[in-house]
């Protein structure tokens, strides 16, 4: 049977929350929402308190994964072939300068270094490690929405608006985080009616990059969660979701090493960041405003709100 995400060390980790144990516990603290049922005040929906934010905290002190991802340089990510071993080789012969070199080594060693420490993590604590890290094209594996089909949740979009935010994950941790994916609605009612983006093609009509996906899909994983957006209309949602879509066209490529403001590459998570901060609604979801948004920084960001948690 697979466990859920720190499913074991749930009580452990909220009680070093409380304690001030957990990296950046003030910050963290106001991120919470007072525990209850709260209510969106525009739109009246139920919210239910984040009570896995202690656990993905402590998972992501204990590993350090901010050390990792601030190792990595985007702009030479096009020139390794990463080996699932995860041993680095550049991707073009010739002979490369002293730094070049450098910069290889130091980012392979930064990932068999971060995988390790994972793994390790993971062992004492019975969960589960995706390990695959590698796309089997040499590139860096970020980012799936395609678990091992084995899992189950109950994900509804039943009371969802247009423009509200769903994540997902398949009952482990990943390089980057504790949640495996994102998308955003399209208010209907029809089973392909989230609009996200991933590289790899299984299920969802095949395709690769910019897509539509199925609910049906995202219940052959084992958790998933919906979220809105404090202090948002349904109007402002609804043009959050249009403006998205009106720059990450279908098919459009899937990078995950892009930068946030591209709007020809694109990735899972980037797609409901670009339309809440770049339209008129101007709200950044993005807790930590890194490089990078991860599917965990919308979770753990302090303007989302968690409507539902499917396990």
């Amino acid at each position: 049977m697979k466990h859920g995400f720190l499913k074991k060390a749930s009580a452990i980790a909220l009680s070093l929350l409380m304690l001030g144990s957990v990296a950046g516990t003030s910050h963290a603290s106001s991120k919470l929402d007072k525990i209850g049922d709260l209510k969106d005040v525009a739109l009246e929906q139920p919210v239910q308190f984040k009570t896995q934010f202690a656990e993905f905290a402590a998972f992501e002190k204990a590993v350090n994964l901010k050390e990792f991802w601030n190792s990595v340089i985007p702009e030479d990510m096009e020139k390794y072939f990463i080996n699932s071993d995860g041993s680095v080789n550049f991707r073009t012969a010739g002979e490369k300068t002293a730094d070049e070199i450098a910069k290889k080594e130091a980012f392979e060693k930064s990932l068999k270094d971060c995988v390790a420490r994972v793994e390790s993590y993971c062992s004492k604590n019975g969960i589960k490690f995706n390990t695959e890290i590698t796309d089997g094209k040499g590139g860096l594996l970020v980012g799936s929405s395609n678990g091992d089909g084995q899992g189950t949740n109950s994900l509804s979009v039943s009371g969802l608006v247009k423009g509200d935010v769903l994540l997902l994950n398949d009952g482990g941790v990943q390089l980057w985080g504790a949640i495996m994916h994102a998308g955003i609605y399209d208010g209907t009612s029809s089973d392909l009616c989230i609009y996200s983006a991933s590289p790899n093609a299984g299920g969802n009509n095949n395709n690769v990059g910019v897509r539509w996906e199925r609910v049906s899909d995202w219940r052959k994983n084992d958790q998933a969660w919906t979220l809105s957006v404090k202090g948002t209309s349904t109007a402002q949602r609804k043009a959050a979701f249009d403006y998205v879509k009106s720059y990450a066209t279908i098919g459009e490529s899937y990078t995950w090493y892009c930068t946030k403001n591209s709007t020809n590459d694109w990735y899972c998570s980037k797609i409901p960041w670009f339309g809440y901060k770049k339209s008129g609604t101007n709200i950044d979801i993005d807790y930590d405003g890194g490089y990078w948004v991860w599917p965990i920084d919308i979770y753990n960001s302090s303007k989302t709100n968690l409507i539902n948690y499917y396990p």
